[in-house]
């Protein structure tokens, strides 16, 4: 009796426990359930072994799963569309004994784009000699988007404070055609035809200079997002050029150091313009706001590791040592009329094209700034 009683009650306890364990389970499941990132859980084959109701969202979301489809045990890299597929299998292969990352991958889901951050960790507690992944996906697309609308925000500030040099500039190259056409008539007139060669050739050229001026506000004011092979001296030439007539850039000298055959690099000309164009805008403010005589900005431009190192200084006073850690955080500035949104949209641009932006003062005084690219 004694032994069937202990049998009995170790039966009970046995009962108890798994009750526990059971109910921790559906604790645990539960909070995954709720957590707001997608967790799945991968052999190195790609057959999910588990996910959570995020997950299955987001799938359901992105590729059009039906919802009603068991997605346990299938094979992850046989249900994504073709163009996704290599990305996944390349981070599950890389993933084997560090985790990779990938800041914004974009899926392509119906009206609206879908940006996701995804994290491939190792995962070696699956049964029997099987290794697998944790593959975390946060939904970043409200962010993405915030950060779309600070940038196109910031380049409609710039223009603003621009509008009037570039009415006053575009005058002048109408002044001049306009003057050289009725020169062109009275020599006409006059019988005069030797006159006119050159000065139809004063009104080519400058209708070719705005034509290349109106070029560089159209890079500038193109808000969507497109990345192509691009000429990094030719831009920073373009921008160069763009800038010299205004107002704020008269009696500042500006130099070019190029370094000679620079490889092309993959870019987004109108976001990468801007950032040259604020950094320029900020040198000039900074030696201006100074009053420092023979003001010079230096451009310069170089091959570095495996892309291209940009650095824009000047000879002005340089960057407290207060502000100078915060500089690339939003509203910090040192203009009286600044609104402190410059230097932080370009940091977030530049980190787009998974470069980097810092800020520092010269040896001999002034402020440096280096925008490092990769090639793609």
């Amino acid at each position: 009796f004694e032994l069937f009683a202990d049998q009995a009650a170790l039966a009970i306890q046995n009962a108890q426990l798994y009750t526990e364990l059971y109910n921790l389970q559906r604790f645990q499941e539960a909070i995954l359930d709720k957590t707001p990132v997608a967790i799945i859980v991968v052999e190195d084959n790609g057959r999910m072994r588990s996910l959570n109701a995020t997950a299955a969202r987001l799938f359901e979301k992105a590729y059009a799963f039906n919802p009603d489809r068991p997605l346990l045990g299938e094979n992850l890299l046989r249900l994504l569309p073709d163009e996704e597929r290599a990305c996944w299998q390349e981070n599950i292969s890389k993933s084997g004994e560090k985790p990779t990352e990938i800041e914004s991958h974009k899926l392509k889901a119906g009206a609206q784009d879908i940006f996701i951050r995804l994290r491939f960790s190792p995962f070696a507690h699956l049964e029997g000699d099987l290794n697998g992944r944790i593959i975390v996906a946060e939904d970043i697309t409200e962010k993405v988007i915030l950060e779309q609308y600070l940038i196109m925000s910031e380049k409609m500030i710039a223009k603003g404070e621009m509008a009037a040099s570039i009415g006053h500039e575009l005058n002048n190259y109408l002044a001049t055609i306009s003057s050289n056409a009725q020169l062109i008539s009275v020599n006409i007139t006059n019988q005069q035809y030797e006159k006119v060669p050159p000065k139809v050739e004063a009104m080519v050229s400058n209708i070719d200079k705005m034509k290349r001026f109106t070029a560089g506000l159209m890079d500038f004011s193109n808000l969507e997002t497109k990345k192509v092979v691009c000429d990094i001296p030719r831009l920073v030439d373009d921008v160069v050029f763009f800038i010299k007539p205004q107002q704020k850039f008269k009696g500042i000298k500006i130099e070019l150091d190029m370094a000679p055959d620079l490889p092309k690099t993959e870019i987004d000309v109108g976001q990468i313009h801007q950032v040259l164009l604020n950094l320029l805008m900020n040198a000039a403010d900074a030696i201006r706001d100074n009053e420092t005589k023979d003001g010079r900005i230096v451009i310069s431009c170089r091959s570095k590791d495996e892309g291209l190192e940009i650095t824009v200084s000047d000879n002005g006073p340089g960057i407290s040592e207060e502000v100078l850690p915060r500089i690339f955080e939003p509203y910090i500035t040192t203009k009286k009329t600044g609104h402190g949104l410059g230097l932080s949209t370009s940091y977030r641009i530049i980190s787009n094209h998974k470069g980097r932006l810092s800020g520092d003062n010269g040896p001999n005084g002034g402020a440096v700034f280096t925008v490092e690219l990769p090639l793609r």
